[in-house]
C-alpha cells in the first residue's frame, strides 16, 4: 500500500527482552533506510523510544528493575524513554521544571546528554495524571509543550477531554469518548472554552514543531517578572533560537528583551498571535495583548516532495 510521504513517524509497541533491543535497532536502521529512500521520506535513522514502567528522568541511564537489577536501556538501542516522572515534576515551579530538565538533557556531563525522554501529562493506564480534573488545561499544555524533551499528547489533552467517567472502573475512565462535540460547539467548562483550549495547544505545538530549540535547546532564564527565557540549539550544523515570555499582563503590548539571542533589525514572529515585529535596541514588541509570546524566526514548512 502507498504511504503518504508526510508520515515520518511509525510507532510500534513491542514487548521484548532487553538484549534484543540493540539488534532491533540495527535491523530497524536498515528498514528505515530502505523505506525512506524508496518512499522518499528522507534519510533519518531509525529512532526508538522505550516504555519502561516507572522510569523517570531522575533515573538517568540506569533503571532499577523490580528484582533490584539495573538495566541501561539507552545502551541497549533506545534513544528515548517514556518519562513517568513528568506528571509529578510538572507541579514544580515552572522555571525549576524547565531548568532541571534542560540540565539533565543538554549538559555535557549529564548521563542523558545526547539522549531524550518522552514527557506526558496523561495516558491510557496512568491513574495519576497531571491535572486529572482538567482545572487548568492551559497551564498543562504550557508545561508539557514548552518542557525540554519530547512531548506525547494523549488524545483529548488538547481539548480537556474528561478523565472521569461515571461507572467506569480503573483506567477505563482514562479512555472516555473524544469530546468532538464540545470542541465543535465551542462549549464552556469551568472558567474556559474548549475551543480556546484547543487553540492554545495548537499554537504551542506548531511553535515546538517549527523550532527544535524548544524541546532540545539549552534553557536560560532572562527575567522573573514577567517570566522570560531563551532556548538555544546548536548541533550538527543546525542553529535555532527562541525566546518565550509567559504571564504577561493581558490587554497590554509588552516589549520583550532579546539581546544576545537576536540582532537589531531582525524580523521575528510571535507564534502565539501570528504577528511579526522588528528588533529595535535589543527589544521586540508585537501587536499582541495575549498573556504569552512565543518568539522565533518565521520558519516555513519544507515543500512536500510530491509538489503539494
Amino acid at each position: 500500500a502507498e504511504v503518504d510521504n508526510a508520515i515520518k513517524t511509525i510507532l510500534i509497541k513491542i514487548h521484548l527482552a532487553t538484549t534484543v533491543h540493540s539488534e532491533l535497532l540495527s535491523t530497524g536502521d536498515g528498514v528505515a533506510i530502505y523505506f525512506c529512500r524508496h518512499k522518499k521520506l528522507g534519510d533519518d535513522p531509525f529512532f526508538m523510544a522505550a516504555e519502561v514502567y516507572g522510569y523517570s528522568i531522575a533515573s538517568g541511564q540506569q533503571f532499577t528493575m523490580d528484582g533490584g537489577s539495573q538495566v541501561n536501556f539507552y545502551q541497549n538501542g533506545f534513544d528515548s524513554i517514556i518519562n513517568f516522572g513528568f506528571k509529578t515534576d510538572a507541579k514544580k515551579n515552572i522555571d525549576v521544571l524547565f531548568s532541571e530538565y534542560s540540565e539533565k538533557l543538554t549538559m555535557p556531563d549529564s548521563p542523558l546528554h545526547g539522549y531524550s525522554v518522552l514527557n506526558y501529562i496523561s495516558s491510557h493506564d496512568d491513574l495519576s495524571p497531571f491535572d486529572r480534573e482538567r482545572n487548568n488545561p492551559f497551564d498543562a499544555g504550557t508545561r508539557l509543550l514548552l518542557s525540554p524533551g519530547a512531548a506525547q499528547i494523549y488524545y483529548g489533552d488538547e481539548t480537556a477531554r474528561s478523565l472521569s467517567v461515571a461507572g467506569a472502573q480503573g483506567d477505563a475512565s482514562l479512555r472516555s469518548m473524544m469530546n468532538w462535540d464540545e470542541l465543535a460547539q465551542k462549549k464552556s467548562r469551568f472558567h474556559y472554552n474548549i475551543a480556546d483550549v484547543y487553540q492554545h495547544w495548537s499554537k504551542l505545538g506548531l511553535f515546538r514543531q517549527a523550532h527544535v530549540a524548544v524541546g532540545a535547546g539549552v534553557h536560560q532564564k532572562i527575567s522573573d517578572r514577567p517570566y522570560i527565557f531563551k532556548r538555544i540549539y546548536q548541533h550538527d550544523g543546525i542553529n535555532d533560537k527562541v525566546v518565550v515570555a509567559l504571564d504577561l499582563p493581558i490587554g497590554e503590548s509588552v516589549a520583550i528583551p532579546v539581546t544576545g539571542v537576536f540582532l537589531d533589525g531582525e524580523k521575528l514572529k510571535d507564534y502565539y498571535s501570528g504577528h511579526s515585529a522588528i528588533v529595535v535596541n535589543g527589544m521586540v514588541k508585537f501587536d499582541s495583548k495575549n498573556n504569552m509570546v512565543l518568539i522565533g524566526k518565521d520558519v516555513h514548512p519544507s515543500a512536500r516532495s510530491d509538489g503539494n
